[in-house]
């Protein structure tokens, strides 16, 4: 178990969670007394904090937070900022200031395993429920024990239940990151995001009124040209009545067909847009019109995926389109 200082038996009351001990903004961090740089991440580990901030944020309800580098001061001699904290949205009654989180989530690259068990003990002793590892060569979630005072590996295909999360997060999106889009989108169509639910809804509404509208066109126009032909061979006035018959029924099938994909592209398209203004990325005139002039439903899906994450609508719309798997 790492080594963390005893705490005399009698002591002041220990200090807010969010009163700094090391200076503001600054790369340092203290850890039972001593003082650590904390020196700018390198590739996997900023790579993975930026997933692990997105999945984060997808998941948590409304009651709570999430924020990166969030400086928590554990004891009189101890304040430090985990990787990612999710905490709970209401200021603390007695303080004014914020509450201590409920989960912390450390990415593991160049600091080792045993210094941050030390700062998960006293994170946990301090009250946090529970703290997490991300080992990003091992591709590997831990979870901390303080019965075992040992980090223990979380089975990967599993989920992460909490009662912060509207839905429990799966393990591997933590771990591998072409699993955390999927996961993002998951769980913002569980906990029902107003910007896709407006979307599906206007796509479903669209699509069956285009569907119905165009089916009707085809249908009168293949229920006259086989009801004239029926009509030369039965007679012009019976044939021509079952023509019409039959080539609504058959038009409308095929019009709600043809309209319920051509409005599921434009609903992907349409919530494509939305959700790229709800992020604040600007979207010009003709990237409106590429978006929506785009008939490939893989690559609107392709985008879909990417726009939780992109930094610009530029370097969405250059995202190949996904290969096709070949069957064996």
């Amino acid at each position: 178990m790492p080594s963390v200082a005893p705490r005399p038996a009698l002591r002041a009351p220990l200090p807010a969670v969010d009163e700094p001990l090391v200076a503001p903004e600054s790369r340092f961090e203290i850890v039972a007394g001593k003082v650590f740089p904390v020196p700018p991440a390198q590739e996997p580990h900023a790579t993975l904090n930026s997933k692990l901030a997105a999945l984060l944020e997808a998941h948590v309800t409304e009651d709570f937070n999430v924020a990166v580098d969030l400086l928590t001061r554990t004891d009189e001699l101890t304040n430090f900022a985990p990787d990612a904290s999710v905490y709970p949205a209401a200021r603390d009654p007695e303080t004014g200031g914020r509450q201590l989180e409920h989960l912390a989530f450390e990415v593991v690259s160049t600091e080792t395993l045993g210094h941050a068990a030390t700062k998960a003990a006293l994170l946990v002793e301090r009250g946090v429920r529970r703290v997490f590892a991300l080992d990003v060569e091992g591709q590997r979630v831990l979870e901390w024990s303080s019965k075992k005072g040992a980090w223990r590996k979380l089975k990967a295909g599993s989920t992460l239940a909490d009662p912060c999360f509207a839905v429990p997060l799966p393990v591997d999106a933590l771990s591998v990151a072409a699993k955390a889009d999927d996961a993002m989108a998951a769980a913002l169509l569980a906990k029902k995001n107003p910007v896709l639910e407006t979307a599906l809804r206007r796509a479903k509404t669209k699509g069956k009124t285009e569907g119905l509208r165009e089916g009707l066109r085809e249908g009168k126009a293949e229920g006259l040209r086989e009801g004239k032909a029926e009509g030369l061979r039965e007679g012009k006035a019976e044939g021509l009545r079952e023509g019409k018959a039959e080539g609504l029924r058959e038009g409308k099938a095929e019009g709600l067909r043809e309209g319920e994909a051509r409005g599921l592209r434009v609903g992907k398209a349409e919530a494509l847009l939305l959700l790229l203004q709800s992020r604040g990325l600007a979207v010009s005139k003709a990237q409106v019109e590429q978006i929506r002039g785009c008939i490939d439903v893989a690559q609107l899906d392709a985008w879909l995926q990417q726009a939780l994450t992109v930094e610009s609508v530029t370097a969405l719309l250059s995202t190949p389109r996904p290969r096709r798997r070949r069957h064996s």
